[in-house]
């Protein structure tokens, strides 16, 4: 798409929107909920909604009806209103969330994926213009902690187009999710077993084990990941459903 995405307007042609990205093969549905993001005098932040809540509403409904998921873009507590009255299944980036944001995705258990590496990469050469994206970079610090302590599922996640994937390497996640506060063991866990689950379905007694019968995508590293989560982006072997991809 010319803009990089496929815009619609009106409940009805959003609806086609997602029908025609499911033609094409597509397994997720992503939907930017708010954009225009600024910082009020009180310290506090906004953005614009992107679409009226029949519009968002119809995306998600269609999505659901024709089996898919659907990620929200979702920077501020304005865009995340709109995305889980809509019913989404994941917020990405969610550098600002507030204490309703929270308590609605801890009790529906809807995974929070905070793309620390993207709002890395992009806070320094936007804040030249607008200096928003440094403090949504330290609102982000502190919105991955109160998701911790709130219970709310945390997803690793790399986003498409935040950075050069060939310039920097998408395990820097693991890092900067551990130098905010997250346990390096939990830090792992959504990469594996969050990650799998919200991709899912999971199948009960398959995923998520290591035994004869289980699906078993596996990666070794040089030492021990929970003690250095650095070596996750040195990965030195591959075992993808019991064939090795990549040897050491």
């Amino acid at each position: 798409m010319p803009d990089g995405v496929l815009k619609c307007d009106g409940a009805d042609d959003c609806r086609r929107a997602v029908r025609l990205q499911v033609q094409h093969g597509v397994d997720w549905i992503k939907v930017y909920a708010d954009r225009s993001y600024r910082q009020r005098p009180d310290g506090s932040f906004e953005s614009i909604a992107n679409f009226t809540p029949a519009e968002l509403g119809a995306i998600v409904d269609e999505a659901h009806r024709l089996r898919r998921k659907v990620a929200a873009h979702s920077i501020t507590p304005d865009g995340h209103r709109a995305a889980l009255a809509a019913g989404a299944d994941s917020l990405e980036h969610g550098d600002v969330l507030d204490e309703a944001t929270l308590k609605a995705m801890a009790a529906r258990r809807i995974p929070y994926c905070p793309t620390l590496t993207a709002g890395d990469a992009v806070r320094g050469p936007r804040s030249v213009e607008n200096p928003v994206w440094q403090a949504l970079w330290d609102a982000s610090q502190a919105s991955l902690r109160a998701a911790l302590t709130a219970g709310a599922p945390v997803a690793f996640g790399s986003d498409a187009g935040g950075f050069d994937w060939h310039a920097r390497n998408q395990a820097d996640e693991f890092g900067l999710m551990v130098a905010a506060g997250m346990p390096p063991w939990e830090a792992i866990r959504s990469a594996t077993v969050v990650a799998g689950e919200l991709v899912g379905p999971v199948k009960a007694g398959r995923l998520g084990c290591l035994e004869p019968g289980c699906v078993a995508d596996l990666v070794a590293v040089a030492g021990d990941p929970v003690a250095d989560v650095a070596l996750l982006g040195s990965v030195k072997a591959v075992v993808s459903r019991g064939a090795v991809v990549k040897g050491p």
